[in-house]
């Protein structure tokens, strides 16, 4: 038996449950290895917080290591991260001036 991390949680698994796993998994299509890629340049992330970001989550150092499914799951989450950063979108607008003091002193 030995520990694998998914995410926050850590499962205890048979010694050979990964390679089971691995002959039945569909692995990451190129498309989804090319999108992952264009987010991480979107995100400015180094190779080292791209690494970290897929051995933290996904238990792989590479893209290529990851199921279509794990793929997808992670086109999500730096979709999500992406979409956070950006501020050009964001309209700020002018708090009005008369605004009534409710007495922060």
């Amino acid at each position: 038996m030995r520990e694998v991390r998914t995410g926050n949680y850590i499962l205890v698994v048979p010694d050979d449950y990964e390679e089971k796993e691995i002959k039945n998994k569909e692995v990451a299509t190129s498309k989804q290895i090319n999108y992952i890629h264009v987010l991480v340049r979107e995100l400015n992330w180094s190779r080292e917080e791209y690494i970290s970001f897929l051995e933290r989550n996904f238990s792989v150092k590479s893209s290529k290591e990851l199921s279509k499914k794990s793929a997808s799951r992670m086109i999500e989450l730096l979709s999500l991260k992406a979409k956070m950063t950006k501020t050009d979108d964001v309209i700020f607008e002018e708090l009005p001036k008369d605004l009534p003091d409710f007495g922060s002193e």
